[in-house]
C-alpha cells in the first residue's frame, strides 16, 4: 500500500510542478502556419503532431493505471490465499 501512496504522490507532485505555459504553443505554431502559403499542407502535419502529443500523457497515466492495479489485485489475492490456508 506504501509503494501505491507514493506513486500517487508523485504523479500529482509532477502534474503540479509541470510547465502549463506550453499550451500557448499550438496556438502560436497555427497562427504563423495559417499565415504562410503552404498553410493547408502544414496545417495537416501540425494537427496531427498536437493530437500525438495529447495523445502520449493519456497512454502514460493508463499504463501507470493498469500497473497499480494489477499490483493491488494480486497482493489481494495472495492476502487472500494466505486467510485462507490458515
Amino acid at each position: 500500500m506504501k509503494k501505491i501512496t507514493v506513486c500517487m504522490v508523485v504523479l500529482i507532485v509532477t502534474a503540479i510542478v509541470s510547465p502549463v505555459g506550453l499550451h500557448a504553443q499550438c496556438a502560436m505554431c497555427g497562427a504563423s502556419v495559417q499565415s504562410s502559403e503552404e498553410g493547408a499542407e502544414m496545417a495537416a502535419g501540425l494537427n496531427s503532431g498536437i493530437l500525438y502529443l495529447l495523445a502520449i500523457p493519456y497512454l502514460i497515466f493508463m499504463t501507470f493505471a493498469v500497473v497499480i492495479y494489477r499490483t493491488v489485485k494480486r497482493k489481494k489475492h495472495e492476502e487472500q490465499k494466505i486467510y485462507i490456508q490458515n
